[in-house]
């Protein structure tokens, strides 16, 4: 009941969405809160030269990434430009995350992106 009420709130109150995932990946990146399990493995392994993230949303992987697999370098492909902007401002200068605002396909094209509100 209140995970619905927090996802109508969201919709509403437009700030929220960055609010919520700012602290999530602050969090994620202090203290290992909320780390999808399919990286932690990564914390086993030497660091890594290049990592790619497919679909960076609102950074997750990225932060998962930098604590568990601790890359040199991350591209990260968004075709959302609303969620690649916020991703490369907040990257900007960070010299080790490159943000491409482009969808990846078996072929080359174009589409529309439809984005549910």
């Amino acid at each position: 009941m209140i995970g619905r009420q927090v996802r109508e709130l969201q919709t509403y109150v437009p700030f929220l969405p960055s609010a919520k995932f700012a602290l999530l990946n602050f969090a994620s990146a202090r203290f290992g809160w909320r780390i999808d399990s399919d990286f932690l493995f990564l914390e086993r392994l030497p660091p890594i030269g290049l990592a790619l993230d497919i679909g960076a949303n609102w950074g997750q992987s990225i932060v998962a990434l930098q604590r568990t697999a601790r890359p040199s370098r991350i591209i990260s492909f968004e075709p959302n430009q609303v969620l690649a902007d916020k991703l490369a401002r907040r990257y900007r200068t960070s010299g080790q995350v490159e943000i491409q605002a482009v969808a990846l396909g078996e072929e080359p094209g174009r589409f529309t992106l439809h984005v549910p509100v």
